[in-house]
């Protein structure tokens, strides 16, 4: 999952990013991220690779 542009298409609005961590006062707005999947590779799992 990483961050996207707010109006991204492809993208998904989720009401999860924190404004306020208070004790009994939590709060939460909105961000926008785009989730895909990658097939996990020997490179990835030893860092020869950037997921990015």
């Amino acid at each position: 999952m990483i961050d996207a542009r707010p109006g991204d298409l492809a993208g998904e609005l989720r009401h999860d990013h924190p404004i306020s961590f208070a004790h009994g006062a939590r709060r939460f707005g909105p961000r926008t991220v785009r989730v895909d999947h990658l097939d996990l590779t020997r490179k990835l799992i030893t860092g020869d690779v950037s997921c990015t």
